[in-house]
């Protein structure tokens, strides 16, 4: 465990993994750390050797491992994090530095974890570091978060994270605190930015970088509306209507009916006529299943989509078959089945969560130059 001062806000790292008897991996809690479990350096607890934050990113950074003492590029001095518009979609950079001191190489499944908490005596964990708002100086905000917390599978999340995930969608179509500038709020803006995009966002290798950028500004602003909000995605192989362990997605107190077999119908409930009419979401319509071509979840399973390499490969792949395949088998020929309109359905943004998660387990898992960069946690 390990705490770093950050101005108004501290780091709080827990790093567990299965160690093997020839090697060890940890992290300095302390200048003097030499890996010893727990640490008997009674050295101050804010400072680490092994954690830093960026305002702007480090140039050329390389994600790989490196000789301890002599790393591939110059690691930067440490800055205070600065608060960023979500608008501008421009973060602060935080960079770990994980030792091995064992004579073999780690496994690569082990799991980082990342907390922040704003500065303050007396912090307890995990109260003050998961998940925590609190109203200190006016309306609740986040004061304490996994930095690396997951998405989730939305038919195996919580009723709750999915109804904290539902009410966040509706807030940022209809309150008129979430707008960008011009008055246009955040739903109508990522349809707009989807259908408007550079044309190589589609059919490209910039088909994979460019959709991590737009979900994670998408996740970002549904956070102003509930900070402890993730993008929850869709298991592409199971049916949305009876997804892992039976569970609907498409319904009045999700993401809205399915449409099947009707030849296109709006989502209706929660979605529509949604209160307060202050702004209204766009009419979205579904078809489930009513393209021929996709008629049921696609047959790429995970395993199938991760084998494809090198990276010339892989995104083609992932981006025919199956997500291609998948706005086509959720739209049916409704809006999900165009580039124009695909980004007005909330249904969107659970598919391209899922390619993101697909792509970032191909990027652990690849040693192909360059196959690291941008990986999300």
């Amino acid at each position: 465990m390990f705490r770093k001062s950050l101005s108004f806000v501290l780091v709080y790292v827990v790093f567990s993994s299965q160690l093997l008897p020839a090697q060890q991996v940890y992290m300095k809690d302390t200048p003097a750390d030499t890996g010893a479990e727990p640490n008997p350096d009674t050295g101050p607890m804010w400072v680490s050797d092994d954690i830093w934050v960026r305002t702007t990113p480090d140039p050329n950074y390389k994600p790989y491992p490196f000789p301890e003492a002599s790393p591939t590029w110059t690691p930067l001095p440490n800055e205070n994090p600065e608060y960023r518009d979500p608008k501008y979609g421009v973060p602060n950079y935080v960079y770990v530095r994980i030792r091995n001191h064992g004579g073999s190489a780690s496994s690569g499944t082990e799991r980082l974890r990342l907390y922040w908490a704003k500065a303050s005596t007396g912090l307890s964990w995990p109260t003050q570091w998961v998940d925590y708002t609190a109203s200190n100086c006016g309306p609740f905000k986040l004061y304490g978060a996994e930095v690396t917390k997951p998405r989730e599978n939305a038919a195996t999340a919580t009723a709750a994270e999915r109804d904290a995930y539902r009410d966040a969608i509706l807030a940022v179509g209809t309150n008129p605190s979430f707008v960008f500038f011009g008055g246009t709020d955040y739903w109508h803006k990522q349809n707009e930015v989807h259908s408007l995009g550079p044309a190589n966002r589609h059919g490209t290798a910039a088909f994979l970088p460019w959709h991590r950028d737009f979900v994670n500004r998408y996740e970002v602003l549904l956070q102003e509306a509930n900070p402890t909000v993730k993008l929850l995605y869709w298991d592409w192989t199971t049916d949305p209507t009876n997804s892992t362990g039976g569970f609907n997605l498409d319904t009045a107190t999700f993401l809205g009916a399915s449409g099947a077999g009707t030849g296109g119908v709006s989502i209706g409930a929660p979605f529509i006529n949604a209160t307060p009419p202050t702004l209204s979401p766009p009419s979205v319509t579904r078809n489930l299943g009513g393209n021929p071509l996709a008629p049921t979840p696609t047959s790429a399973t995970d395993t199938t989509v991760l084998g494809q390499s090198p990276f010339p490969t892989f995104h083609p792949f992932i981006e025919g078959t199956p997500h291609n395949y998948s706005h086509g088998y959720i739209g049916g020929g409704g809006d999900m089945s165009f580039i124009s309109t695909a980004a007005k359905d909330p249904f969107f943004f659970l598919l391209h969560a899922n390619v993101d998660r697909l792509w970032a387990q191909w990027q652990r898992a690849s040693t192909a130059p360059g196959s690291r960069y941008g990986i999300r946690h």
